[in-house]
């Protein structure tokens, strides 16, 4: 409880970036459960924000392969973006939301509710309603 506690009040103070606003809808209007559709978005939400994000995504390639040190920082938020989806797809979680019973139809009401969720506004690199359906096209 605890455990849950202390993640409550991170997510309340900081918001969760475009991922969960797109991962949100995922699961109210095509019944995904959170955590697999969080997996789904992730790798295209990191993949979008990465030019604002090349530092932080940086620290995250060092805590995952701490030998890599003779690499730009962009090529480590690189590597921090391809582990996100070698983990994805090593755990054996579908990769594409045609997979989960999502259809190209339902994308742009789920891109209508993903804006109204304020969870993008703190993503890494601002979003907009057409980069928040790109984010789904890519993952479809």
């Amino acid at each position: 409880m605890l455990g849950a506690m202390i993640g409550g009040i991170a997510i309340s103070s900081r918001w969760l970036g475009a991922a969960h606003a797109l991962a949100h809808q995922l699961s109210t209007f095509a019944n995904v459960h959170h955590g697999l559709a969080c997996s789904l978005m992730l790798p295209h939400q990191m993949a979008f924000s990465l030019p604002a994000a090349i530092e932080r995504y940086g620290r995250i390639a060092a805590a995952l392969d701490p030998s890599l040190v003779a690499v730009t920082d962009h090529q480590a938020a690189e590597y921090a973006v391809d582990s996100v989806c070698r983990l994805v797809e090593a755990v054996g979680l579908p990769t594409r939301l045609r997979d989960v019973g999502v259809t190209e139809a339902m994308i742009p009401e789920l891109t209508k509710h993903a804006r109204v969720d304020l969870n993008w506004a703190t993503n890494p690199r601002p979003v907009s309603e057409e980069d928040l359906e790109a984010m789904y096209r890519a993952a479809f």
